[in-house]
């Protein structure tokens, strides 16, 4: 049974997995394409905000796997897949009756679905933060280590899941465990060291450059708080009309609020593990925002174990599968289509824009030309605007006017033409 449920899972993922690539992922297959393994951490990551780790891990992948859509996505939905099965090997650990219970809670969140269809590094350290806490229960202190250090040189966020499981460490006086958290966390940041003070000199730069940055990175604000809470309930999905889009995802997240508290009274160290690297997260985007609910992406773990000392657990397994579901059949939720969007440009098409956030157009376009907007402009331009807000970039500043827009899914193509002043 917990083997049809997990290829099932595996299925469903895959099935949908062809969405179009969207920026992020643009990303992450252009640096497949153009960067050798050691221009990865040379040439690219002094320029990233992440670790090299899982671009080296790729480089690997998608040099025996290829570089399609399924190919990119494909590593993020086998580790979903591999920590659904460390929770329930922890939910087994823990005593609890309903382990394959808690794997689906896990499997079925919204947001693991979500991101186990993206290829980036977030499945990739929740698999890693799971094994590291499942070392942690089973007194495996060389495993706790490894795991804490691979995490950390995936996605510089785990630290503050190793953090919280470190701080209840200490509480409880298992200073081995400490031990191995802290050597741990300890040799991978100091081997990333190097690379960390540069890309902390860029990102003093980027935030300074770009005014609205900060806002999009996280800043400590009421509305990025509440939507931890509501987007691991609901996942990335909205629609209209408000109202009753508030209400529905509301009346779940206050059900689901109360499940976690009464089950906090059963296992505290879960619930701490849930609550404390949002803390930890928070204080620290006080000094660099990172605020962001997808960054804490981990806590979907102790979450879903938390959720499986419920008796309402089979309901809940329900509630998440609609939500998820919502998601994945209805194209609406989905991401931005840079497929549909490419093909309406000539291959030999010259597209100005903000080359940084045009990775997307490259993978499916590659013969595109694509020319930045802040430094040159022509009397009539093809212009793709996305992430024009960030920069302040608007186009009657040009002294242009927009003829024609071609409206896709979160992304558009507008014709420019120079203003002819009257004499």
């Amino acid at each position: 049974m917990a083997w049809f449920m997990f290829i099932g899972a595996f299925c469903l993922y895959l099935i949908h997995s062809n969405q179009s690539i969207w920026l992020d992922e643009g990303v992450t297959a252009r640096v497949m394409r153009d960067y050798g393994f050691f221009d990865i951490i040379t040439k690219f990551s002094p320029l990233d905000f992440h670790p090299p780790l899982y671009y080296v891990f790729m480089k690997v992948w998608t040099t025996a796997a290829g570089h399609s859509e399924i190919a990119l996505r494909l590593p993020s939905m086998l580790f979903a897949l591999l920590a659904g099965g460390v929770v329930y090997c922890i939910a087994k650990e823990l005593k609890l009756k309903h382990a394959l219970s808690a794997a689906s809670l896990f499997l079925l969140q919204p947001l693991i679905v979500y991101y186990a269809q993206e290829a980036r590094m977030y499945l990739m350290a929740v698999f890693l933060l799971s094994v590291m806490y499942y070392c942690s229960l089973k007194k495996n202190y060389v495993g706790i280590g490894i795991a804490a250090a691979l995490s950390v040189m995936t996605f510089y966020g785990s630290i503050f899941a190793i953090a919280a499981l470190l701080c209840w460490h200490l509480w409880k006086q298992e200073y081995r465990s400490v031990m191995a958290l802290s050597m741990g966390t300890g040799v991978a940041l100091i081997l990333l060291f190097p690379l960390l003070s540069v890309q902390l000199q860029n990102a003093q730069t980027q935030l300074g450059d770009v005014g609205l940055w900060r806002s999009v990175l996280g800043t400590v604000t009421i509305k990025n708080l509440l939507l931890i809470p509501l987007k691991f309930a609901v996942g990335r999905i909205s629609f209209a009309p408000k109202p009753l889009y508030w209400f529905l995802s509301g009346i779940w997240v206050l059900i689901l609020g109360v499940l976690v508290y009464l089950a906090a009274r059963k296992n505290r160290e879960l619930f701490f593990l849930v609550i404390a690297p949002i803390v930890l997260g928070a204080l620290a985007s006080f000094i660099t925002p990172l605020l962001s609910y997808f960054r804490f992406l981990y806590i979907a773990v102790p979450l879903s174990l938390l959720l499986a000392y419920s008796s309402k657990r089979a309901y809940i397994v329900l509630g998440f599968g609609i939500w998820s579901l919502t998601y994945l059949l209805f194209p609406l939720f989905h991401r931005e289509d840079w497929k549909s969007l490419s093909t309406a440009l000539s291959p030999i098409e010259t597209v100005y824009g903000v080359p940084s956030s045009l990775d997307p157009l490259r993978y499916y376009q590659d013969s595109v030309r694509i020319q930045d907007i802040r430094t040159t402009r022509s009397t009539s331009m093809v212009v793709i605007p996305y992430t024009f807000p960030l920069y302040g970039i608007t186009p009657e500043h040009f002294g242009y006017t927009i003829t024609k827009i071609k409206q896709y899914r979160g992304v558009s193509i507008e014709y420019w033409r120079k203003k002819v002043e009257n004499k």
